[in-house]
């Protein structure tokens, strides 16, 4: 018997990471995507029924799970998040017009429009902390927080009060948690440091456009480390164990170590980050 309740989880969950990654994918192009087929078991449905599968929620709710998970944000996903937007929505409408659809369209897009100028305004005036990394800003959660109590108004929606709620709560136990900016640096003025020496200051902390969203905030310095090695001997791509404990020696000694304790990733773990990420 199908159980298409859950076939509809499974192919919505694939979706969702599949436009994450590849937001300029049209309808046809998503829902014939192996990943796609498979997640909803090759079996045929009708168009308008994958249509509701596959769009996003209004609100944050769905994606805030993975945002908790992630040590940075971009300005447009922070300040979704903040307004209870669904940023998938975001990202998706400046990139694809075909999932801009009514419900969403043009009320959210502008509330959501006035706190990113908001936002990049003070990026530039140094009022906010920023990492510039292909063009676009990226923010710690915990610095977008500070900054939007004052300059964005109430917090809104249940997602979101449960999320930073639970970033807050990490940050109340420095060990739970790798910051992506400094604790010292969040408490001095951001004035004196522009987008550009934050990124030179610890670059390893910016994720990879390329790559699948990390389960972890470390998987992110690990890639990071991963693809400076390559590029110094790029025979470590087929020495997957040399590779792995090389990025824990690399991590350890940039101040990034095991919850609670001071040692090493274990390269076993370590090697979880590599997953389907390209490194060459």
């Amino acid at each position: 018997m199908v159980d298409e309740d859950q076939i509809k989880r499974d192919c919505r969950q694939t979706a969702r990471q599949l436009l994450r990654e590849q937001p300029d994918l049209t309808f046809h192009e998503l829902v014939g995507r192996s990943e796609f087929k498979f997640a909803c078991q090759y079996l045929e449905f009708p168009e308008k029924k994958l249509a509701d599968w596959i769009t996003p929620a209004l609100t944050a709710i769905e994606e805030a799970p993975f945002y908790e998970n992630a040590s940075v944000w971009t300005i447009e996903e922070a300040v979704a998040i903040w307004l209870d937007r669904n940023p998938l929505i975001i990202l998706l409408g400046s990139r694809n017009p075909e999932f801009w659809n009514k419900p969403y369209h043009p009320i959210l897009r502008e509330q959501v429009s006035v706190g990113i100028e908001s936002a990049s305004r003070d990026i530039i005036a140094g009022k906010l902390a920023s990492i510039r990394k292909n063009g676009r800003d990226y923010v710690s959660p915990l610095d977008f927080h500070e900054w939007a109590v004052k300059n964005l108004g109430e917090l809104r929606g249940e997602a979101p009060q449960r999320l930073f709620k639970v970033l807050l709560s990490k940050e109340s136990n420095k060990s739970e948690t790798i910051s992506p900016i400094a604790p010292e640096d969040r408490t001095k003025s951001t004035k004196s440091k522009t987008p550009a020496d934050q990124q030179n200051e610890k670059p390893w902390l910016v994720p990879d456009e390329n790559d699948p969203p990390p389960e972890h905030d470390w998987y992110i310095p690990a890639r990071y480390f991963a693809r400076e090695l390559i590029v110094e001997n790029s025979k470590l791509l087929l020495k997957r164990d040399l590779l792995a404990k090389k990025v824990s020696d690399s991590m350890f000694n940039v101040g990034i170590k095991k919850r609670g304790i001071a040692k090493r990733y274990n390269p076993a773990t370590i090697k979880k980050a590599f997953s389907n990420v390209k490194f060459g």
